[in-house]
Protein backbone atom coordinates (compact mmCIF):
# COMPACT_ATOMS: atom_id res chain seq x y z
CA UNK A 1 0.00 0.00 0.00
CA UNK A 2 1.73 3.12 -1.01
CA UNK A 3 3.11 5.98 1.79
CA UNK A 4 0.11 8.85 2.35
CA UNK A 5 1.44 12.07 0.08
CA UNK A 6 2.71 14.40 2.86
CA UNK A 7 0.79 17.60 2.22
CA UNK A 8 2.19 20.94 2.91
CA UNK A 9 1.05 22.76 5.76
CA UNK A 10 -0.92 25.97 4.00
CA UNK A 11 -2.47 23.79 1.91
CA UNK A 12 -6.27 23.64 2.26
CA UNK A 13 -9.49 23.91 -0.55
CA UNK A 14 -9.94 27.68 -0.81
CA UNK A 15 -7.11 27.91 -2.75
CA UNK A 16 -8.00 24.58 -5.05
CA UNK A 17 -9.05 25.47 -8.26
CA UNK A 18 -13.36 25.43 -8.66
CA UNK A 19 -13.04 23.19 -11.86
CA UNK A 20 -11.25 20.84 -9.56
CA UNK A 21 -14.17 20.72 -6.93
CA UNK A 22 -16.44 20.53 -9.87
CA UNK A 23 -14.48 17.14 -10.67
CA UNK A 24 -14.54 16.18 -6.84
CA UNK A 25 -17.96 16.82 -6.67
CA UNK A 26 -19.44 15.08 -10.08
CA UNK A 27 -17.98 11.54 -8.49
CA UNK A 28 -19.79 11.70 -5.24
CA UNK A 29 -22.82 10.31 -4.11
CA UNK A 30 -25.55 12.91 -2.65
CA UNK A 31 -24.96 11.48 0.61
CA UNK A 32 -21.00 12.50 0.19
CA UNK A 33 -22.01 15.54 -1.51
CA UNK A 34 -23.82 16.29 2.02
CA UNK A 35 -21.11 16.34 4.21
CA UNK A 36 -18.75 17.58 1.57
CA UNK A 37 -20.53 21.17 1.85
CA UNK A 38 -19.45 21.10 5.39
CA UNK A 39 -16.05 21.28 4.78
CA UNK A 40 -15.50 24.90 3.68
CA UNK A 41 -17.71 27.39 1.40
CA UNK A 42 -15.66 26.98 -1.04
CA UNK A 43 -16.98 23.09 -1.09
CA UNK A 44 -19.92 24.31 0.23
CA UNK A 45 -20.43 26.59 -3.11
CA UNK A 46 -19.62 24.62 -5.99
CA UNK A 47 -20.86 20.78 -3.56
CA UNK A 48 -24.72 22.94 -3.52
CA UNK A 49 -24.82 22.40 -7.33
CA UNK A 50 -24.57 18.70 -6.96
CA UNK A 51 -26.92 18.52 -3.65
CA UNK A 52 -30.22 18.15 -5.40
CA UNK A 53 -29.84 17.95 -9.54
CA UNK A 54 -33.33 15.71 -9.46
CA UNK A 55 -35.89 15.56 -7.56
CA UNK A 56 -38.92 13.56 -7.11
CA UNK A 57 -41.92 13.84 -5.89
CA UNK A 58 -45.63 12.24 -5.81
CA UNK A 59 -48.78 12.34 -5.18
CA UNK A 60 -49.01 12.76 -1.42
CA UNK A 61 -49.03 16.55 0.47
CA UNK A 62 -45.62 15.35 2.37
CA UNK A 63 -44.25 14.95 -1.21
CA UNK A 64 -45.75 18.07 -2.37
CA UNK A 65 -44.40 20.13 0.77
CA UNK A 66 -41.06 18.92 0.16
CA UNK A 67 -40.98 20.07 -3.76
CA UNK A 68 -42.55 23.52 -2.61
CA UNK A 69 -39.27 24.12 0.26
CA UNK A 70 -36.65 22.88 -2.59
CA UNK A 71 -37.98 25.41 -4.65
CA UNK A 72 -38.12 28.03 -2.04
CA UNK A 73 -34.69 27.92 -1.76
CA UNK A 74 -32.56 30.18 -2.56
CA UNK A 75 -29.65 27.90 -3.09
CA UNK A 76 -31.14 24.83 -4.06
CA UNK A 77 -33.46 25.75 -6.64
CA UNK A 78 -31.16 27.35 -8.46
CA UNK A 79 -29.92 23.97 -9.51
CA UNK A 80 -32.34 21.43 -10.04
CA UNK A 81 -31.86 19.87 -13.29
CA UNK A 82 -34.48 17.15 -13.73
CA UNK A 83 -38.31 16.68 -12.18
CA UNK A 84 -39.37 13.42 -11.67
CA UNK A 85 -43.42 12.99 -11.04
CA UNK A 86 -43.86 9.24 -9.47
CA UNK A 87 -47.93 10.00 -9.84
CA UNK A 88 -49.24 6.53 -9.52
CA UNK A 89 -52.89 6.28 -8.49
CA UNK A 90 -53.90 4.33 -5.81
CA UNK A 91 -56.93 1.78 -7.21
CA UNK A 92 -60.33 2.01 -5.60
CA UNK A 93 -60.15 -1.17 -3.31
CA UNK A 94 -63.66 -1.65 -1.28
CA UNK A 95 -63.01 -4.17 1.45
CA UNK A 96 -60.28 -6.08 3.05
CA UNK A 97 -62.06 -8.74 0.70
CA UNK A 98 -61.06 -7.43 -2.56
CA UNK A 99 -57.79 -5.80 -0.79
CA UNK A 100 -56.64 -9.31 -0.73
CA UNK A 101 -57.93 -10.40 -3.84
CA UNK A 102 -55.23 -7.12 -4.74
CA UNK A 103 -52.71 -9.05 -3.09
CA UNK A 104 -53.34 -12.25 -4.64
CA UNK A 105 -53.41 -11.38 -8.11
CA UNK A 106 -50.48 -9.59 -7.83
CA UNK A 107 -48.56 -12.15 -6.30
CA UNK A 108 -47.60 -9.56 -3.63
CA UNK A 109 -46.41 -11.79 -0.69
CA UNK A 110 -44.04 -10.62 1.68
CA UNK A 111 -44.23 -13.95 3.31
CA UNK A 112 -41.80 -17.01 1.66
CA UNK A 113 -43.82 -20.72 1.52
CA UNK A 114 -41.45 -22.12 5.41
CA UNK A 115 -38.88 -24.48 4.71
CA UNK A 116 -39.91 -27.88 5.90
CA UNK A 117 -37.59 -29.17 9.05
CA UNK A 118 -34.99 -31.61 8.53
CA UNK A 119 -35.93 -35.62 8.85
CA UNK A 120 -34.34 -35.88 11.92
CA UNK A 121 -36.53 -32.26 13.48
CA UNK A 122 -37.95 -32.92 16.68
CA UNK A 123 -41.80 -32.60 17.50
CA UNK A 124 -42.03 -29.21 18.78
CA UNK A 125 -40.30 -28.49 15.31
CA UNK A 126 -42.67 -30.20 13.18
CA UNK A 127 -45.74 -29.20 15.54
CA UNK A 128 -44.15 -25.14 14.59
CA UNK A 129 -44.08 -25.92 10.91
CA UNK A 130 -47.32 -27.01 10.66
CA UNK A 131 -48.39 -24.12 12.27
CA UNK A 132 -46.76 -21.13 10.28
CA UNK A 133 -47.93 -23.89 6.85
CA UNK A 134 -51.94 -23.01 8.06
CA UNK A 135 -50.79 -19.65 8.40
CA UNK A 136 -48.92 -19.75 5.04
CA UNK A 137 -52.64 -21.11 4.11
CA UNK A 138 -54.43 -18.09 4.45
CA UNK A 139 -53.34 -17.54 0.95
CA UNK A 140 -52.24 -13.95 1.40
CA UNK A 141 -49.50 -14.71 4.76
CA UNK A 142 -51.91 -12.63 6.70
CA UNK A 143 -54.50 -13.72 9.42
CA UNK A 144 -57.77 -11.37 9.40
CA UNK A 145 -56.77 -9.41 11.81
CA UNK A 146 -53.75 -7.77 10.10
CA UNK A 147 -55.60 -7.85 7.20
CA UNK A 148 -57.83 -5.50 8.08
CA UNK A 149 -55.21 -3.47 9.51
CA UNK A 150 -53.55 -3.07 6.30
CA UNK A 151 -56.63 -2.52 4.28
CA UNK A 152 -57.42 0.71 6.74
CA UNK A 153 -54.45 2.11 6.34
CA UNK A 154 -54.40 1.50 2.64
CA UNK A 155 -57.39 2.91 2.54
CA UNK A 156 -56.27 6.20 4.19
CA UNK A 157 -53.58 6.31 1.90
CA UNK A 158 -55.76 6.49 -1.02
CA UNK A 159 -58.84 8.47 0.22
CA UNK A 160 -55.79 10.64 1.37
CA UNK A 161 -54.37 11.32 -2.38
CA UNK A 162 -57.94 11.39 -3.90
CA UNK A 163 -58.60 14.69 -1.55
CA UNK A 164 -55.35 15.91 -2.66
CA UNK A 165 -56.25 15.44 -6.24
CA UNK A 166 -59.68 17.15 -6.02
CA UNK A 167 -58.53 20.35 -3.93
CA UNK A 168 -55.93 20.66 -6.65
CA UNK A 169 -53.31 21.15 -4.48
CA UNK A 170 -50.68 19.30 -7.02
CA UNK A 171 -51.42 22.20 -9.57
CA UNK A 172 -51.02 24.89 -6.99
CA UNK A 173 -47.68 23.40 -5.87
CA UNK A 174 -46.58 22.38 -9.76
CA UNK A 175 -47.31 26.23 -10.69
CA UNK A 176 -45.25 27.76 -7.32
CA UNK A 177 -42.75 25.61 -7.99
CA UNK A 178 -41.30 24.99 -11.90
CA UNK A 179 -41.21 28.48 -12.74
CA UNK A 180 -38.31 29.04 -9.60
CA UNK A 181 -36.07 25.91 -11.37
CA UNK A 182 -33.98 27.88 -14.10
CA UNK A 183 -31.57 25.03 -14.84
CA UNK A 184 -34.71 22.90 -15.36
CA UNK A 185 -33.84 20.41 -18.39
CA UNK A 186 -35.90 17.55 -17.94
CA UNK A 187 -39.81 16.41 -16.55
CA UNK A 188 -40.30 13.10 -16.95
CA UNK A 189 -44.15 12.23 -15.50
CA UNK A 190 -44.81 8.36 -14.87
CA UNK A 191 -47.80 6.59 -13.75
CA UNK A 192 -47.27 2.85 -14.78
CA UNK A 193 -47.35 0.40 -12.05
CA UNK A 194 -43.44 -0.44 -11.71
CA UNK A 195 -41.48 -2.98 -9.25
CA UNK A 196 -39.89 -1.29 -6.22
CA UNK A 197 -35.90 -1.37 -7.76
CA UNK A 198 -37.10 1.86 -9.91
CA UNK A 199 -39.08 3.62 -7.76
CA UNK A 200 -37.38 6.03 -5.78
CA UNK A 201 -37.07 5.02 -1.61
CA UNK A 202 -38.89 8.30 -0.69
CA UNK A 203 -41.64 6.88 -2.88
CA UNK A 204 -41.48 3.08 -1.14
CA UNK A 205 -41.16 4.16 2.24
CA UNK A 206 -44.88 5.34 2.20
CA UNK A 207 -45.55 1.61 1.63
CA UNK A 208 -44.08 0.27 5.16
CA UNK A 209 -45.95 -2.50 6.92
CA UNK A 210 -48.13 -2.79 3.71
CA UNK A 211 -47.90 -5.92 1.75
CA UNK A 212 -49.62 -4.81 -1.33
CA UNK A 213 -46.48 -3.13 -2.72
CA UNK A 214 -46.38 -1.82 -5.20
CA UNK A 215 -50.53 -1.11 -6.18
CA UNK A 216 -51.89 -1.89 -9.50
CA UNK A 217 -52.37 1.36 -10.56
CA UNK A 218 -54.66 2.75 -13.82
CA UNK A 219 -52.83 5.06 -16.15
CA UNK A 220 -56.35 5.28 -17.65
CA UNK A 221 -57.22 6.55 -14.63
CA UNK A 222 -60.20 9.39 -15.07
CA UNK A 223 -58.06 11.63 -12.70
CA UNK A 224 -54.84 11.26 -14.83
CA UNK A 225 -55.50 13.55 -17.64
CA UNK A 226 -56.04 16.29 -14.92
CA UNK A 227 -52.19 15.34 -13.48
CA UNK A 228 -50.77 16.11 -16.71
CA UNK A 229 -52.79 18.77 -17.64
CA UNK A 230 -51.66 20.66 -13.89
CA UNK A 231 -48.17 19.49 -15.36
CA UNK A 232 -48.38 20.80 -18.76
CA UNK A 233 -49.65 24.55 -17.73
CA UNK A 234 -46.76 24.75 -14.99
CA UNK A 235 -44.25 23.98 -18.15
CA UNK A 236 -45.78 26.40 -19.72
CA UNK A 237 -44.96 29.09 -16.50
CA UNK A 238 -41.30 27.87 -16.74
CA UNK A 239 -38.44 30.16 -17.74
CA UNK A 240 -36.28 27.59 -18.06
CA UNK A 241 -35.05 25.99 -21.42
CA UNK A 242 -36.63 22.59 -21.51
CA UNK A 243 -35.12 19.92 -23.49
CA UNK A 244 -36.69 16.60 -22.58
CA UNK A 245 -40.50 15.57 -21.98
CA UNK A 246 -41.37 12.19 -20.60
CA UNK A 247 -44.94 11.08 -20.52
CA UNK A 248 -46.54 7.75 -19.30
CA UNK A 249 -48.91 6.91 -19.70
CA UNK A 250 -52.31 8.83 -20.27
CA UNK A 251 -54.87 8.63 -22.11
CA UNK A 252 -54.63 9.88 -26.51
CA UNK A 253 -57.32 12.00 -25.66
CA UNK A 254 -55.08 14.26 -24.04
CA UNK A 255 -54.85 16.30 -26.37
CA UNK A 256 -58.02 16.80 -27.68
CA UNK A 257 -59.21 17.43 -23.89
CA UNK A 258 -57.08 20.50 -23.67
CA UNK A 259 -59.26 24.29 -24.41
CA UNK A 260 -58.45 25.93 -27.55
CA UNK A 261 -56.41 28.53 -25.30
CA UNK A 262 -54.21 25.50 -23.84
CA UNK A 263 -53.33 23.89 -27.27
CA UNK A 264 -52.17 27.37 -28.78
CA UNK A 265 -49.86 27.76 -24.99
CA UNK A 266 -48.61 24.51 -25.99
CA UNK A 267 -47.51 25.05 -29.51
CA UNK A 268 -46.37 29.11 -27.89
CA UNK A 269 -44.19 27.84 -25.14
CA UNK A 270 -43.16 23.86 -25.14
CA UNK A 271 -41.71 24.04 -28.66
CA UNK A 272 -37.53 23.50 -28.06
CA UNK A 273 -37.94 19.61 -26.82
CA UNK A 274 -35.12 17.91 -27.39
CA UNK A 275 -36.01 14.79 -26.27
CA UNK A 276 -39.71 13.80 -26.24
CA UNK A 277 -40.98 10.13 -24.76
CA UNK A 278 -44.43 9.58 -24.65
CA UNK A 279 -46.61 6.74 -23.93
CA UNK A 280 -50.57 6.48 -24.35
CA UNK A 281 -53.02 3.65 -23.33
CA UNK A 282 -56.52 3.82 -23.74
CA UNK A 283 -59.35 4.70 -21.07
CA UNK A 284 -61.27 1.35 -20.54
CA UNK A 285 -64.37 2.40 -22.62
CA UNK A 286 -62.36 3.06 -25.74
CA UNK A 287 -59.77 -0.35 -25.38
CA UNK A 288 -63.56 -2.35 -25.63
CA UNK A 289 -64.25 -0.24 -28.63
CA UNK A 290 -60.78 -0.88 -30.57
CA UNK A 291 -61.58 -4.54 -30.57
CA UNK A 292 -64.73 -3.71 -32.72
CA UNK A 293 -63.21 -1.32 -35.05
CA UNK A 294 -61.55 -1.14 -38.34
CA UNK A 295 -57.87 0.53 -38.49
CA UNK A 296 -59.74 3.46 -40.45
CA UNK A 297 -62.36 5.08 -37.88
CA UNK A 298 -59.27 4.08 -34.87
CA UNK A 299 -57.58 7.31 -34.84
CA UNK A 300 -60.76 9.43 -34.69
CA UNK A 301 -61.01 7.79 -31.27
CA UNK A 302 -58.09 9.60 -30.20
CA UNK A 303 -56.88 12.68 -31.90
CA UNK A 304 -59.42 13.05 -34.68
CA UNK A 305 -57.97 16.93 -34.89
CA UNK A 306 -54.34 15.76 -35.16
CA UNK A 307 -53.06 17.88 -32.16
CA UNK A 308 -50.79 15.41 -31.01
CA UNK A 309 -49.33 15.82 -34.42
CA UNK A 310 -49.41 19.57 -34.54
CA UNK A 311 -47.46 19.72 -30.55
CA UNK A 312 -44.98 17.43 -32.13
CA UNK A 313 -44.30 19.63 -35.41
CA UNK A 314 -44.22 22.59 -33.42
CA UNK A 315 -40.57 21.42 -31.62
CA UNK A 316 -38.62 21.64 -34.74
CA UNK A 317 -35.19 20.60 -32.69
CA UNK A 318 -36.01 17.00 -31.61
CA UNK A 319 -33.31 14.29 -31.79
CA UNK A 320 -34.88 11.25 -30.41
CA UNK A 321 -38.68 10.60 -30.52
CA UNK A 322 -40.59 7.90 -29.25
CA UNK A 323 -44.17 6.81 -29.14
CA UNK A 324 -45.63 3.79 -28.39
CA UNK A 325 -49.64 2.83 -27.55
CA UNK A 326 -49.78 0.56 -25.24
CA UNK A 327 -52.54 -2.31 -25.55
CA UNK A 328 -53.26 -1.68 -28.65
CA UNK A 329 -54.88 -4.30 -30.64
CA UNK A 330 -52.49 -5.74 -33.12
CA UNK A 331 -54.93 -4.79 -36.10
CA UNK A 332 -55.88 -1.54 -34.84
CA UNK A 333 -52.29 0.10 -34.99
CA UNK A 334 -52.93 3.82 -35.39
CA UNK A 335 -52.06 5.37 -38.74
CA UNK A 336 -48.33 6.53 -38.40
CA UNK A 337 -49.30 9.54 -41.12
CA UNK A 338 -52.02 10.88 -38.42
CA UNK A 339 -49.04 10.57 -35.59
CA UNK A 340 -45.59 12.73 -37.65
CA UNK A 341 -47.73 13.97 -40.61
CA UNK A 342 -45.45 15.47 -43.73
CA UNK A 343 -43.18 17.05 -41.30
CA UNK A 344 -39.61 17.12 -41.24
CA UNK A 345 -37.54 17.44 -38.17
CA UNK A 346 -33.63 18.15 -39.34
CA UNK A 347 -31.92 17.16 -36.42
CA UNK A 348 -33.63 13.54 -35.51
CA UNK A 349 -31.48 11.04 -34.51
CA UNK A 350 -33.10 8.79 -32.90
CA UNK A 351 -36.91 7.41 -33.41
CA UNK A 352 -38.92 4.77 -31.57
CA UNK A 353 -43.25 4.03 -32.53
CA UNK A 354 -44.80 0.99 -31.76
CA UNK A 355 -48.26 -0.01 -32.88
CA UNK A 356 -48.32 2.03 -35.99
CA UNK A 357 -49.46 1.16 -39.44
CA UNK A 358 -48.00 2.41 -42.58
CA UNK A 359 -48.14 2.25 -46.42
CA UNK A 360 -44.87 1.33 -47.76
CA UNK A 361 -44.92 4.41 -49.72
CA UNK A 362 -45.27 6.76 -46.71
CA UNK A 363 -43.00 4.76 -44.37
CA UNK A 364 -40.30 5.21 -46.82
CA UNK A 365 -41.15 8.86 -48.08
CA UNK A 366 -40.61 9.60 -44.14
CA UNK A 367 -37.26 7.46 -43.42
CA UNK A 368 -36.38 9.43 -46.80
CA UNK A 369 -36.61 12.74 -45.40
CA UNK A 370 -34.80 11.76 -42.15
CA UNK A 371 -32.33 9.72 -43.78
CA UNK A 372 -29.53 11.59 -43.76
CA UNK A 373 -30.18 12.07 -39.82
CA UNK A 374 -31.24 8.94 -38.54
CA UNK A 375 -28.81 6.95 -36.38
CA UNK A 376 -30.83 4.51 -34.53
CA UNK A 377 -34.93 3.59 -35.72
CA UNK A 378 -37.05 0.93 -33.83
CA UNK A 379 -40.83 -0.53 -35.19
CA UNK A 380 -42.52 -2.44 -32.96
CA UNK A 381 -45.64 -4.52 -34.35
CA UNK A 382 -46.02 -2.11 -37.44
CA UNK A 383 -48.23 -2.93 -39.75
CA UNK A 384 -48.18 -2.81 -43.34
CA UNK A 385 -51.10 -1.90 -45.21
CA UNK A 386 -50.30 -1.33 -48.90
CA UNK A 387 -46.86 -3.49 -50.51
CA UNK A 388 -45.13 -6.14 -48.86
CA UNK A 389 -42.30 -6.33 -46.25
CA UNK A 390 -39.59 -7.73 -48.06
CA UNK A 391 -39.50 -5.31 -50.84
CA UNK A 392 -39.69 -2.63 -48.16
CA UNK A 393 -36.79 -3.74 -46.15
CA UNK A 394 -34.95 -3.98 -49.36
CA UNK A 395 -36.15 -0.36 -49.96
CA UNK A 396 -35.29 0.68 -46.80
CA UNK A 397 -31.93 -0.89 -46.69
CA UNK A 398 -31.01 0.82 -50.46
CA UNK A 399 -32.23 3.93 -48.63
CA UNK A 400 -29.29 4.01 -45.48
CA UNK A 401 -26.14 2.33 -47.68
CA UNK A 402 -23.60 4.42 -46.15
CA UNK A 403 -25.82 6.51 -43.70
CA UNK A 404 -24.81 7.19 -40.45
CA UNK A 405 -27.66 4.45 -39.45
CA UNK A 406 -25.82 2.16 -36.75
CA UNK A 407 -29.82 0.32 -35.43
CA UNK A 408 -32.53 -0.14 -37.34
CA UNK A 409 -34.60 -2.71 -35.28
CA UNK A 410 -37.82 -4.39 -35.70
CA UNK A 411 -39.36 -6.48 -32.97
CA UNK A 412 -43.01 -7.68 -32.34
CA UNK A 413 -44.38 -8.48 -35.27
CA UNK A 414 -44.27 -7.45 -38.90
CA UNK A 415 -47.81 -7.77 -39.86
CA UNK A 416 -50.11 -6.96 -42.73
CA UNK A 417 -53.74 -6.82 -43.69
CA UNK A 418 -53.49 -10.46 -44.37
CA UNK A 419 -53.05 -12.34 -41.21
CA UNK A 420 -51.42 -15.35 -43.12
CA UNK A 421 -48.57 -13.47 -43.82
CA UNK A 422 -47.81 -11.76 -40.52
CA UNK A 423 -43.59 -12.64 -39.45
CA UNK A 424 -42.93 -13.76 -36.28
CA UNK A 425 -39.26 -11.89 -35.50
CA UNK A 426 -38.35 -14.04 -32.53
CA UNK A 427 -38.13 -16.61 -34.69
CA UNK A 428 -34.44 -17.60 -34.48
CA UNK A 429 -31.57 -18.80 -36.99
CA UNK A 430 -29.66 -21.96 -35.27
CA UNK A 431 -26.62 -21.86 -37.51
CA UNK A 432 -26.01 -18.07 -36.60
CA UNK A 433 -25.26 -16.21 -33.56
CA UNK A 434 -26.65 -12.89 -32.35
CA UNK A 435 -24.44 -9.94 -33.73
CA UNK A 436 -25.13 -8.23 -29.69
CA UNK A 437 -24.73 -11.78 -27.78
CA UNK A 438 -22.31 -14.32 -29.44
CA UNK A 439 -24.09 -16.81 -27.09
CA UNK A 440 -27.47 -16.50 -27.95
CA UNK A 441 -28.94 -17.65 -31.95
CA UNK A 442 -29.86 -14.66 -34.34
CA UNK A 443 -33.46 -13.42 -34.13
CA UNK A 444 -35.50 -12.61 -37.12
CA UNK A 445 -35.59 -8.69 -36.02
CA UNK A 446 -31.80 -8.90 -35.79
CA UNK A 447 -30.79 -10.20 -38.83
CA UNK A 448 -32.95 -7.74 -40.81
CA UNK A 449 -31.12 -4.86 -38.19
CA UNK A 450 -27.45 -6.78 -39.38
CA UNK A 451 -29.05 -6.49 -43.14
CA UNK A 452 -30.22 -2.79 -43.35
CA UNK A 453 -27.17 -1.77 -41.12
CA UNK A 454 -24.85 -3.66 -43.16
CA UNK A 455 -22.75 -3.71 -39.69
CA UNK A 456 -20.11 -6.94 -40.57
CA UNK A 457 -20.24 -8.15 -44.04
CA UNK A 458 -21.09 -11.78 -44.92
CA UNK A 459 -21.74 -14.27 -47.07
CA UNK A 460 -25.27 -15.84 -45.17
CA UNK A 461 -26.15 -12.18 -43.94
CA UNK A 462 -26.46 -10.17 -47.58
CA UNK A 463 -29.42 -11.48 -48.29
CA UNK A 464 -32.71 -10.28 -46.69
CA UNK A 465 -33.43 -12.36 -44.01
CA UNK A 466 -37.12 -12.33 -45.36
CA UNK A 467 -36.27 -14.07 -48.83
CA UNK A 468 -34.71 -16.89 -46.48
CA UNK A 469 -37.60 -17.86 -44.02
CA UNK A 470 -36.65 -21.40 -44.22
CA UNK A 471 -33.52 -20.70 -42.19
CA UNK A 472 -35.65 -19.51 -39.35
CA UNK A 473 -37.80 -21.42 -37.13
CA UNK A 474 -39.83 -21.32 -34.27
CA UNK A 475 -37.86 -20.81 -30.68
CA UNK A 476 -40.16 -23.05 -28.73
CA UNK A 477 -40.21 -25.65 -31.34
CA UNK A 478 -36.56 -25.39 -31.80
CA UNK A 479 -36.13 -26.11 -28.43
CA UNK A 480 -38.31 -28.80 -27.85
CA UNK A 481 -36.47 -30.51 -30.54
CA UNK A 482 -33.09 -30.16 -29.20
CA UNK A 483 -34.78 -31.47 -26.05
CA UNK A 484 -36.21 -34.45 -28.02
CA UNK A 485 -32.67 -34.76 -29.48
CA UNK A 486 -31.37 -34.84 -26.26
CA UNK A 487 -33.22 -37.08 -24.79
CA UNK A 488 -33.06 -39.90 -27.22
CA UNK A 489 -29.37 -39.59 -27.89
CA UNK A 490 -28.86 -40.11 -23.74
CA UNK A 491 -31.15 -43.17 -23.72
CA UNK A 492 -28.16 -44.70 -25.86
CA UNK A 493 -25.75 -46.57 -24.29
CA UNK A 494 -22.34 -45.99 -26.05
CA UNK A 495 -20.98 -49.31 -24.31
CA UNK A 496 -23.78 -51.72 -25.60
CA UNK A 497 -22.55 -53.61 -28.75
CA UNK A 498 -26.32 -53.88 -29.43
CA UNK A 499 -27.28 -50.18 -29.65
CA UNK A 500 -28.05 -49.20 -32.98
CA UNK A 501 -25.75 -46.23 -32.09
CA UNK A 502 -22.70 -48.19 -30.88
CA UNK A 503 -19.49 -47.45 -32.63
Amino acid sequence: MPEAMDLPENANFQKCPPEVLHLICDILSPKEVKEVRLACRSLAAVASQYFVPTVTFNSSSESLERLKKIAHHPLFSQYVVNLVYEAHLLPKVHNSQCYKSMLLSNKMRTVNEPEPPPDDASAREFRLYQRTMNKFATECGLSKTQLDMQYTKYKVMRDSQQQLLENKEDKEVLLDALPRFPRLKSIKFDNLGRCRHVLSQRYCDQFKGIDGFPPPGDPANVRVVPQVLHLLKAMCKSKAALKSFDLGAVSPQLFAKLKSAGRELLKKKLTKFESITLSFKADQEIADLLHELVPENAYELFDEKDYLRDFLASNRDLEDLQISFLDCPMHIALKMANVMGTHHWPKLQSLSLMSINTTDNDLLAFLRRHSSTLSIVRFGFTVLTKGNWPDTIDEIQELFWGSCITTFKFWGYLLTKSPSETVDLSFVDPDNPDFYDPRDMMTLGTAIDYYICEKEPHDDMSLNPLHRMEDFLDPLEYSMGMLEDWSSYSSHDPHNPHDPNYH
